[in-house]
């Protein structure tokens, strides 16, 4: 009698086993990686406004003071270095001062806040942009001519600039940046330092 019951007990059990089937394994996820805001291989285009001040008697290429705007292209070849170019326009009580530079860029994200630090050097030139027959550029050339040579009437100034600046994302593809740059330009008297504001698209 025993016998019969474990039998059956025994049967009993591997048929249950066989019912319950083989577990199946709980397969795990793991969370998607963060996105981060600032990559390298970035292309960038740039909006911005300018305001450009001088100090101690630099008044000679923009006045006082002259706000403007432009637009810029850079291409981040890795997260922390990028090069760039930009153009702008200054408004110069009637006269319209162009400046077109190249830039250098090293750039520091602070983790994946959304910030970034940045500083930046360049090269360019600053030059008329009105029409040379104008009445508005004798003005211009009073500015820039080289006072010990009366034949010297260029209208294009060579300029280098340092500058620091923040940028903030709120997207990879989209942030708002300000920075300020002390410019350098041939001429005497005519230095500035250049603040600008604007919003930059990342692809």
């Amino acid at each position: 009698m025993k016998n019969t019951l474990l039998l059956l007990a025994t049967l009993g059990g591997l048929g249950s086993t066989a019912i319950a089937g083989t577990p199946v394994p709980t397969v795990i996820t793991p969370p998607p990686a963060p996105v981060s805001l600032y990559n390298a291989h970035e292309l960038q285009f740039d909006l911005f406004g300018q305001y450009g001040v001088t100090s101690s008697g630099n008044e000679r290429l923009i006045g006082d003071d002259a706000f403007g705007g432009g637009l810029g292209v850079n291409y981040f070849i890795t997260r922390w270095f990028g090069i760039g170019g930009e153009g702008s326009l200054f408004d110069t009580e009637g006269d319209a001062v162009g400046t077109a530079t190249f830039n250098v860029f090293f750039r520091a994200p602070l983790g994946e806040s959304g910030f970034a630090v940045y500083g930046f050097t360049g090269i360019g030139i600053t030059f008329n942009a009105d029409d040379i027959d104008s009445d508005d550029f004798d003005d211009f050339q009073d500015r820039v001519e080289d006072d010990d040579d009366p034949r010297d009437t260029d209208d294009v100034l060579l300029q280098g600039h340092v500058g620091l600046g923040v940028e903030y994302r709120f997207s990879p593809n989209f942030g708002i940046f300000t920075d300020a740059r002390y410019t350098f330009v041939e001429r005497d008297d005519s230095d500035f330092t250049l603040i600008r504001a604007g919003v930059r698209f990342a692809f």
